[in-house]
């Protein structure tokens, strides 16, 4: 009877045993665990140190102290709710046989997740943590050696003892072995605080580790093969570190291209920004009912469309009165808003707002004119073009493209007006004088002083720097793992998108080439939107096929430069736009004076009516002028670089091509078209 009582009592005492031990397994890992819970989300903020002691000394410290401490005095003071049943080591010839293979299953998992990281581009662990003062801690060397040692040696003896020497011990007293070693292998892995397949990789360490010592129990060949693998990492990290570490932004190219884009002898008085500014806040937006009036002339208007153009107009009167003070100065600095990066041209906000300026001058013009005032709407015209040509030099790429398609505006709205209105000869003299002035000396040309500095920005941002303009891109900004955090990451966090054979290409970029040849793809840039663009499509010089070449074998060239086909035809449109208007106020002229058109355009230049032929940018030749009956037809080519008869089209785009028909004025959304392009180049 006493037997079967011991048994009864047995039984009923040993689920309340195991869930005791199981709460007090929990309470010390969740002890052990709260210092690091301190360094992750109280003095570490956005992956940087805020008190590197707390941080890699003295917490660090007390989580291998309690680690060691919990293990030996829980298993030797109180063994009915701890155990420790691991040995050293096993003086014999199978255990040292056994250890040798050990490496092999430790090596197998290293490129089992290192191939699913390749395979699926998932990241091994957060970003490299930053600390609070970097240069401190480099010249502190003992600090720095400390931090090794402690991750490399005696963070792998701390974590043995404790989750192989206790923690799996004790789960093999409340749990089946088999489980036992998951289930510790598995709190392994979670509290290291990684992403999926950095988790997987703890995991597995942490079971073959596991395994070893529930076969062998013994702890010191996993210790050794911990710091082994430790020791790799830490080597590893340390060479990525010093890598991130060379990287030094020794320029301020904000300050550095804000100072160069300032006209010469700046003067504050002669700056139209205040004029602009004031302009931007008292403007009315433009109304998207008449979005399809303004591409008509007053006199096809009906007259509700008519008055609510007049309204909208007179709305504006006060930022027209400020827009036209302000284009009277020499010239307009934009007041860039950064914070220390470049990419710095203008906002939606402002394009959105000069738009408007824009499109009121433009249509204000239309409805002086269409009642006789010429004088007043002309000097609209001129004040629009004016407005444009204040965004072109020395500014960047965006506020150049908003440039031209403001200067178009200006353009198509005269042809517009000397296609609907008959003005006096001495008028249409004035203004084709006024236009080959613009033609000669306010002609837009592209210049890359922006791009060109923020390429510059871009290098000494991700290269690591010699000191003698050489340099590399750190070997951490090609693998998942241990990307460092900060504005080196900014700029490499778009290589997750980039394909294998454009990685190799970053790989063999050298900061000494890269920085020349980014000057000279830029100088080239420069010329080739000085080109016509058959020209420079027929490889005239070889510049398109450098411009080509140097962004196919540089692709951080490639990643940050604008379209410079693109830039080489706006520069083009622009140009014949202009030259197109000068012929057309030519023949117009012509036909005024002597009650016939010209036969030719070269008969406008031997009458003194023209001072050259027009020459079309898309076509080795002039502009196509034709007579038809009492009118006559005035056109590019196009981008198609063919004749398509005089068909209207866009610059030649369309599913048959078409040419660019200047004369006689066709309805088009060009110009709106043209400025919304810019929102995104």
């Amino acid at each position: 009877m006493s037997d079967i009582s011991e048994d009864v009592e047995s039984s009923e005492t040993k689920q309340p045993n195991r869930l005791l031990i199981l709460a007090v397994l929990a309470g010390v890992i969740l002890l052990v665990q709260l210092p690091n819970l301190l360094i992750r989300n109280v003095y570490i903020k956005n992956y940087t140190s805020t008190n590197d002691w707390m941080v890699y000394v003295i917490l660090p410290v007390i989580i291998m102290t309690l680690m060691i401490g919990f293990a030996i005095v829980l298993a030797g003071l109180i063994p009915k709710l701890a155990a420790f049943e691991c040995r050293w080591f096993r003086w014999s010839r199978r255990e040292f046989l056994e250890f040798m293979l050990l490496p092999f299953g430790v090596i197998t998992s290293f490129f089992i997740v290192g191939f699913l990281s390749y395979r699926f581009g998932l990241p091994l662990t957060e970003p490299v943590t930053r600390f609070e003062n970097e240069s401190y801690v480099c010249s502190y060397i003992p600090l720095f050696v400390w931090i090794i040692i402690r991750i490399s040696i005696l963070g792998p003896v701390a974590e043995e003892i404790f989750w192989r020497g206790y923690v799996q011990s004790t789960l093999m007293r409340i749990f089946h072995p088999v489980l036992a070693v998951l289930v510790q292998a598995a709190l392994f892995g979670l509290v290291h605080f990684r992403p999926v397949l950095g988790f997987l990789q703890v995991f597995l360490f942490g079971l073959i580790f596991g395994i070893w010592c529930y076969r062998r129990k013994t702890l010191l060949p996993v210790i050794i093969m911990h710091i082994a693998f430790n020791s790799f990492v830490v080597l590893n990290e340390c060479r990525d570190w010093y890598e991130v570490r060379q990287i030094k932004t020794t320029h301020n190219y904000v300050t550095e291209f804000v100072e160069n884009s300032k006209p010469a002898a700046y003067d504050p008085n002669d700056d139209a920004r205040e004029e602009y500014a004031n302009a931007g806040q008292l403007v009315v937006e433009f109304p998207e009912e008449l979005k399809e009036v303004r591409k008509r002339y007053p006199t096809q208007w009906s007259k509700e469309e008519r008055a609510q153009a007049e309204d909208w107009v007179a709305s504006n009167t006060e930022a027209l009165d400020l827009v036209e003070k302000g284009t009277q100065k020499p010239y307009y600095r934009i007041e860039y808003d950064h914070d220390g990066d470049l990419m710095l041209s203008l906002s939606e906000r402002d394009i959105d707002k000069i738009k408007h300026f824009a499109f009121a001058l433009c249509l204000r013009a239309k409805l002086q004119t269409a009642q006789g005032q010429y004088e007043q709407g002309f000097n609209d015209v001129e004040t629009c073009y004016k407005l444009g040509r204040h965004l072109a030099p020395g500014k960047g790429l965006l506020p150049q493209l908003v440039a031209y398609a403001v200067c178009s505006l200006a353009v198509n709205t005269e042809r517009m007006i000397i296609a609907y209105e008959d003005i006096k000869p001495v008028q249409l003299i004035h203004l084709q004088r006024q236009l080959e002035t613009f033609a000669k000396s306010n002609q837009i040309e592209f210049d890359f002083i922006e791009e060109k500095y923020i390429c510059l920005d871009v290098i000494q941002r991700i290269f690591t720097d010699d000191g003698h303009g050489g340099g590399h891109i750190p070997r951490s900004a090609f693998i998942k793992r241990n990307l460092p955090n900060g504005e080196f990451a900014s700029v490499i966090s778009s290589f997750a998108s980039v394909s294998e054979s454009d990685i190799r290409l970053w790989r063999k970029l050298e900061r000494h080439r890269t920085t020349a040849e980014v000057k000279r793809y830029y100088d080239l840039s420069e010329k080739a939107c000085l080109m016509p663009p058959w020209q420079y499509n027929r490889g005239f010089n070889g510049i398109k096929i450098s411009i080509e070449n140097i962004k196919n074998r540089n692709p951080l060239i490639k990643t940050f430069s604008p379209g410079i086909d693109r830039l080489v035809e706006i520069a083009a449109r622009s140009r014949a736009n202009l030259d197109a208007l000068i012929a057309t106020l030519a023949i117009v002229r012509f036909k005024a004076d002597t009650q016939r058109l010209p036969v030719n355009l070269s008969e406008l230049v031997t009458a003194d009516y023209l001072k050259t032929i027009p020459v079309d940018p898309f076509n080795n030749g002039p502009l196509i002028y034709r007579r038809s009956d009492d009118d006559f037809l005035l056109y590019s080519f196009g981008a198609d670089f063919d004749d398509d008869g005089g068909t209207p089209s866009k610059w030649g785009y369309g599913e048959k091509g078409g040419d660019q028909v200047f004369w006689p004025v066709q309805e088009s959304t060009e110009d709106s078209e043209s400025i919304a392009e810019t929102k995104t180049r």
